[in-house]
């Protein structure tokens, strides 16, 4: 833990709207969130008598509205702190706090986790209190003995499209990193706020596998990372759809272990994997959309996990752009091959193709041939290196889970109006969704 007293820090006060309330005798006060802005319901505030620190001390949980009130205190000298899971989750603790009762009326009290600004300040370094950048903190921990682990490399990449110009549509790959402390704490600073992060923890014999994190407005995310070595770990779950139905024959893997499963008439799925900790799991059946979740996958537990697919039509469906039309390249396709980076195909050029697949369309762009990948499927060259790229139907990305014939099982070839292909380094930003080795976008008829 980060004991903010240790660190030289004093948490900042609750900033009130109105003067405290008076309070007759005792102490009574609020325990805030200053990240949420919300008050702190079920936090435990203990105050410990200062002269005679061995006494038991005063414990009370906080109410819905975070307050919290001890009338019946003696007078005297008292440390006051608080405990609350979000703390934890965050790797501080709260400052520990000495009250003076002597008089005799009482006390009101504000408690509060840090602001973001502080937290930044504290965690990132006074100069990260003042600039836009976000924050991730947690803890690094061992999968078999949840024991925090010390010097556990934790790194965060990400694309920055703020660097592409007209020339070159390439987005740059940035990163940082940050190592855990003695006690698994971690704070990886200077992450962006409105971009995926590929996050991953690892040590020499130890590691989880990348997750994607979602860059946060409010400029803190919290995750602890659980890191195993080699031990086979059997993951159990079911895929349902948004009624809560079996959806069957759904593909389900966990990417970073190379295993998959296929679900049962019941939605039923069953895979093991040569190693657990902190790991992404996919799941993707024909007509949904796909479900990407992290999961902590450790030793000696049960682990299920139910899987909800919506229907490709309830997401593709959602948005609704009422206007006059401006330009009759509303997908960007004609803006994009402009600027000559990447394989188009309009409906001319698939015609003169004559496909019996999709993946013949891919297969005849000179930057994308068709490979074997290691385990057998169809993929991809890229630069000389087996590849399976993502696929981008009409704006929505969607991973292939295996082989590149999937997208004949998800859209039909006679509905693919135009098709974009990109190789490593071409992929455009608004195509970009974690780091894939290349992207085939299909803009089907409508």
């Amino acid at each position: 833990m980060i004991g903010f007293l240790g660190c030289g820090h004093q948490p900042p006060a609750v900033v009130a709207t109105h003067a405290a309330p008076v309070v007759s005798r005792g102490v009574a006060g609020v325990v805030f969130d200053s990240l949420s802005g919300h008050a702190l319901p079920g936090a435990r505030v203990q105050l410990v008598d200062a002269t005679h620190p061995a006494l038991p001390p005063s414990t009370l949980i906080s109410d819905s509205a975070g307050a919290f009130a001890v009338p019946d205190i003696a007078p005297g000298r008292y440390m006051a702190t608080f405990y609350h899971p979000r703390l934890d989750s965050l790797g501080i603790r709260s400052a520990t706090l000495l009250l003076d009762l002597r008089d005799a009326k009482g006390m009101w009290l504000d408690l509060a986790i840090p602001s973001v600004s502080h937290l930044r300040a504290v965690m990132c370094g006074a100069r990260a209190a003042t600039d836009s950048g976000g924050m991730m903190m947690g803890r690094v921990l061992d999968a078999r003995t949840r024991a925090p682990l010390d010097a556990a490399l934790v790194t965060g990449e990400w694309l920055n499209p703020s660097l592409v110009t007209r020339r070159d549509l390439r987005a740059p790959t940035r990163w940082t990193q940050t190592v855990s402390r003695s006690d698994g704490t971690y704070a990886l600073c200077g992450i962006p706020t409105t971009t995926d992060i590929s996050v991953r923890a690892e040590l020499p014999a130890k590691t989880s596998g990348i997750i994607a994190v979602r860059g946060s407005p409010g400029g803190i995310l919290t995750r602890d990372f659980y890191l195993a070595d080699s031990q086979r770990v059997t993951i159990r779950g079911n895929v349902v759809n948004v009624e809560g139905g079996p959806i069957a024959h759904a593909h389900v893997t966990v990417p970073d272990a190379h295993v998959d499963a296929m679900s049962d008439m019941n939605g039923v799925f069953s895979l093991t994997v040569d190693r657990g900790g902190t790991q992404t799991i996919v799941a993707r059946a024909i007509g949904f959309y796909p479900e990407e979740r992290s999961i902590d996958i450790l030793p000696d537990t049960v682990l299920w996990v139910e899987l909800h697919l919506p229907t490709m039509l309830s997401v593709l469906d959602t948005v609704h752009v009422r206007g006059r039309r401006l330009t009759d390249d509303a997908s960007g396709f004609d803006a994009r091959r402009a600027a000559g980076v990447g394989t188009f195909l309009t409906p001319t050029d698939i015609a003169a193709r004559v496909p019996r697949t999709a993946a013949d369309l891919v297969e005849r762009s000179p930057s994308t041939p068709l490979i074997r990948l290691p385990d057998g499927h169809l993929g991809v060259r890229v630069r000389g290196s087996p590849c399976l790229p993502t696929l981008v139907l009409d704006g929505q990305t969607i991973p292939l889970l295996l082989d590149l014939s999937e997208i004949d099982e998800i859209v039909e070839l006679s509905r693919i109006a135009r098709m974009e292909i990109y190789s490593a380094g071409e992929v455009p930003p608004i195509f970009m969704r974690g780091l894939p080795c290349a992207a085939v976008v299909v803009w089907s008829k409508r």
